[in-house]
Parts: structure tokens; sequence; C-alpha cells
């Protein structure tokens, strides 16, 4: 199997998998030998941790929004128990 770039993300759900393989495909050039070379590793080092952080920065922006929905729907029931006769 011959990988190239964009190939590996096939069939790639996860958040880590995406990570991996955007992070390889913007940063890793060289094929012909087995190691990473020192700028591609600071690249990977570098994408991953801003992809990590992103990532943590969205779900912490999702958080306080689930929250201020159920908030809002905590309030809204009880205008409705207020509004209806019993």
């Amino acid at each position: 199997m011959i990988l190239t770039p964009g190939s590996r993300n096939v069939g790639c759900r996860s958040n880590t998998c995406r990570m991996a393989s955007a992070c390889f495909d913007m940063c890793v050039h060289n094929f012909l030998v087995k190691n990473l070379d020192v700028e591609e590793e600071t690249c990977v080092d570098r994408c991953a941790f801003k992809y990590f952080k992103v990532h943590q920065e969205i779900s912490g922006e999702m958080h306080q929004v689930k929250e201020m929905n159920e908030l809002r729907e905590q309030m809204a029931n009880q205008q409705n128990e207020v509004m209806s006769p019993q």
C-alpha cells in the first residue's frame, strides 16, 4: 500500500485520527527516510498542540451553550407552570 497525502484519512472518524492525519499530511514531506527530521517533528508537535487546544476551546464553548440552553428550558418550564391553571 502506498501512502500519499490525504490517503491516510480515509475511514478516519475519531478526533485523534483526524488530527494525526491532518498533521501528517501538512508536516511530513520526506518519505525517503525512516525518521522525521527536526523540522517535521517541530511541525507535528505544533500542529497537534494547536489541534488539541482548539478542540478544548470548542468543547468548552459547547458546554457553556448546553448549560445556557438547559437554564432557558428550566426557566420556560417554570414560567409555564406559573401561567397554567391547575
